[in-house]
């Protein structure tokens, strides 16, 4: 999938990747409104978001962020209380709709952010990263992170009181989304 449609009140939000995107280019195949960096250099992931209202009104915007290269998928954002959580490259953004003003962005993972999921019952973003499990506030900061023994490239799924991941080796671990106390279950 390298697009995806979500839906906000009276808004529709469409994520597409721009994997041929070049930051202040008049050449691009299609335009935004603005552009943000979640970092100083070395881009790998160009997200592009577009807002489009029923009345008419409409916005865009590029993320571009580094670390290692992510795409659209079904985790890649999350709708929450009137704006949209997206993980670029390492990193998380929060984007207000329907105007997509930045209202805050935030390294995450060392490498990677796979996925980000809302968890209802925590009231709180659960970011599935390759090098890190983390628990972040929907004002963007970091209540605990933690790691295994290897990447966590071979799964992830979340629970009512707890998640679990799995290593590069099959390790599987079960991290307690309260405290971020993590075992080794496998």
């Amino acid at each position: 999938m390298r697009e995806r449609e979500l839906r906000c009140g009276d808004a529709v939000i469409r994520l597409r990747h721009e994997d041929c995107y070049t930051l202040g280019s008049v050449d691009n195949p299609r335009r935004y409104d603005r552009e943000y960096k979640l970092a100083d250099d070395s881009f790998t992931s160009f997200h592009g978001v577009e807002c489009e209202r029923s009345c008419g009104k409409a916005s865009s915007c590029l993320v571009a962020g580094s670390g290692g290269t992510t795409t659209i998928h079904e985790h890649s954002a999350v709708m929450q209380e009137s704006s949209l959580v997206l993980a670029v490259g390492n990193s998380l953004c929060r984007l207000a709709i329907p105007t997509l003003e930045m209202l805050w962005h935030r390294k995450i993972d060392t490498v990677t952010c796979f996925g980000v999921y809302w968890h209802m019952k925590q009231h709180c973003l659960v970011v599935h990263g390759e090098l890190e499990i983390s628990r972040v506030s929907l004002d963007g900061q970091i209540a605990w992170q933690t790691s295994g023994k290897d990447v966590f490239s071979e799964g992830f799924e979340l629970f009512d009181d707890h998640a679990v991941a799995e290593d590069f080796n099959h390790n599987r671990y079960r991290i307690e989304l309260a405290t971020g106390d993590t075992k080794i279950i496998k």
